[in-house]
């Protein structure tokens, strides 16, 4: 962390502490700004069927977590941690490998007698942001789409969550990744948790909200977390070696191992209830250090006997004050639910114009996309004049025209399929995020980004024909043959994002797209009209043709070029090559084409995105 970085975290920190500045305690007073919810859970029990069996991951756990308090869950790797905080947010649909049973309730009630996301929200351990935005862009995206489209409020909002996350001085700021400098891992992490508190949830559920951040940037984050609990929030996370400053900071703590509870109560209570049996932390020694050094099970389907007795031990003394545990449960001044109430779900039309204006601004932003398709066109362009200025009309020139409108052709789908084709496994892990959150759907998803990225597929393939087309001396005899020209070759590259798309939802990551892409471009290249004649195509193969943008593409570039040119007397480029009929049918064809591309990218990203939330 550079010293910039440090002494501004510094100053969010000294900010939360209040006037006792020398202390980490924030005084325990409940500032409540809107609804008061207790969530309490009975019996919880998750099984999942493998292909070795079935796995209990939790065994019939119980407990609750106060608004106005910070619960941490603790516990070793594998002991249900993350899989227990799945179920309270309501984020794991059974299916007929998971079997889950118990109850979750709010205020005491079952949460299935009302609209759960309208009171919790569930923050990621993973840090999924749109790099190519700002802290406050990113808070805008996500007011548009929980909040309404009432610009007033959504400013107010974000306003808001700038200030109290602290992130007023970076708002501005790209948010970042390896390839764009951005804001620092603490400020990434607080933006997360903003995109989750925007719609003022009643509680707040975090899984490892300081994973991956250094000590100091920890405690900056639970500070915020505590500070949000004291305005009345119901505050759960999981948090994974916390420091002994950090720790001083938990209102209640619940220790788990191999799926059971082994201590629930207060924090501070929790190192004498260990030292009364018998495991003493001595004075120099970290408590959570100490706790997990107990909880540690090097195999947990194969426990040995001292790992047995000592679970066994834990269990018998946790059941016999498990009573006692429910005494600290806050039952008053909770707020009556409404059970009408119902979270704010946008329509198309907002879904829409959120996603384009986010796809737009990734489109401009992304140095990838942007430099890729700019540097093609100019060095292409550029090097097509050099070697085919001004071509003649005998035979041999015809045969170079032929070949420039089909490495054209090639140009223009490729330049999309390339690109798209890496940059949307990217997108992909924002869009599983989103649409198991349920902020929008497959169709405004792929639609919107469709159509945001027009303007600089327009651009750029308006730059490549003007640098080529006159230079080279392509059909000239009137205006129409340039802007029909024009109008193939958008309709090319949009068709070949349209493949680049395709072939990104359909790969699992970037490495796997650049091996996809080509394999999916290779048989629709050779079938295309230039390497053989559309009537010498082999029966069994030549249905490919019909559903290869370059085949039409290159058909409607060649009846533009070669219809009223005055090439030489005798030759016939047109009936050589077998094309008849019309530049506007292949221009519908390709229309065609991207629709069907369309219509397939929404359902497979339907498929993943309904088998994510499975998961």
């Amino acid at each position: 962390m550079d010293k910039k970085q440090r002494t501004e975290d510094l100053e969010s920190s000294d900010a939360l502490q209040g006037p006792n500045s020398g202390s980490y305690e924030i005084q325990p007073v409940l500032k409540s700004r809107g609804t008061i919810v207790s969530l309490s859970w009975e019996e919880i029990s998750y099984t999942v069927k493998t292909h070795h069996g079935s796995n209990e991951i939790l065994k019939r756990v119980s407990g609750y977590a106060n608004p106005g308090e910070l619960l941490v869950i603790m516990g070793s790797s594998g002991s249900g941690k993350t899989s227990l905080l799945s179920i309270l947010s309501n984020q794991i649909i059974p299916h007929r490998s998971v079997k889950i049973s118990g109850t979750v309730k709010v205020n005491g009630d079952d949460i299935k007698n009302y609209d759960y996301p309208s009171i919790t929200r569930y923050v990621m351990q993973q840090d999924i942001l749109q790099a190519t935005m700002t802290a406050r862009e990113a808070l805008w995206f996500a007011a548009m789409l929980k909040v309404g489209s009432d610009k007033n409020l959504v400013k107010s909002r974000v306003d808001t969550m700038l200030h109290d996350l602290k992130l007023a001085k970076v708002a501005d700021n790209l948010i970042g990744n390896e390839m764009i400098k951005g804001l620092s891992g603490g400020e990434k992490k607080r933006v997360n948790i903003g995109v989750e508190l925007i719609s003022e949830p009643s509680i707040l559920i975090l899984d490892e909200p300081t994973s991956g951040l250094d000590c100091f940037t920890a405690e900056v984050v639970i500070k915020l977390l505590k500070k949000q609990a004291h305005k009345g929030r119901t505050i759960i996370t999981t948090v994974h070696q916390p420091s002994s400053t950090m720790f001083e900071m938990f209102d209640r703590l619940i220790l788990m191992v191999n799926g059971h509870f082994v201590y629930q109560g207060l924090a501070r209570n929790s190192r004498l209830y260990f030292d009364n049996l018998g495991y003493v932390c001595d004075e120099y020694t970290n408590p959570p250090d100490h706790f997990m050094r107990i909880l540690s099970i090097v195999d947990r389907n194969n426990m040995s006997d001292s790992e047995k007795d000592k679970l066994e031990n834990l269990l018998i003394s946790y059941k016999a004050q498990e009573k006692m545990i429910y005494d600290e449960t806050i039952t008053e001044n909770l707020t009556v639910l409404n059970k009408s109430m119902r979270h704010y779900v946008p329509g198309l039309f907002i879904e829409m114009r959120a996603l384009m204006w986010r796809s737009y601004v990734n489109s401009l932003r992304n140095p990838l996309l942007f430099f890729v398709k700019l540097s093609q066109a100019l060095i292409m362009g550029f090097l097509i004049d050099i070697l085919f200025r001004d071509l003649g009309y005998g035979q041999q020139q015809v045969e170079n025209r032929k070949g420039i409108l089909y490495f054209t052709t090639i140009q223009f789908i490729m330049l999309g399929s390339n690109s798209n084709s890496m940059t949307f496994p990217l997108e992909r892990p924002l869009f599983l995020k989103d649409y198991k959150e349920g902020l929008y759907g497959t169709t405004a998803f792929v639609l919107s980004k469709t159509i945001a990225e027009l303007p600089t597929q327009i651009f750029f393939t308006f730059l490549y024909v003007v640098i080529q087309y006159f230079a080279i001396d392509l059909n000239i005899e009137s205006a129409k043959q340039f802007f029909v020209f024009l109008a193939l070759s958008i309709l090319s590259h949009w068709t070949g994002c349209g493949y680049g798309n395709f072939a990104g939802v359909i790969s699992p990551n970037v490495v796997a797209s650049t091996v996809i892409g080509p394999a999916v471009a290779a048989p629709l290249m050779m079938f295309g009209g230039f390497f053989s004649n559309s009537g010498s195509l082999s029966n069994s193969f030549y249905w490919i043709k019909y559903i290869s943008s370059y085949t039409y593409t290159f058909e409607g570039f060649c009846l533009n070029e070669f219809r009223d040119l005055p090439i030489d007397k005798g030759l016939d480029p047109l009936g050589d090559l077998g094309y008849t009929g019309e530049v506007w049918e292949r221009a519908g064809c390709m229309l065609l084409i991207e629709l069907c591309l369309t219509l397939l990218i929404i359902g497979i990203l339907k498929f993943v995105g309904e088998k994510h939330k499975n998961n």
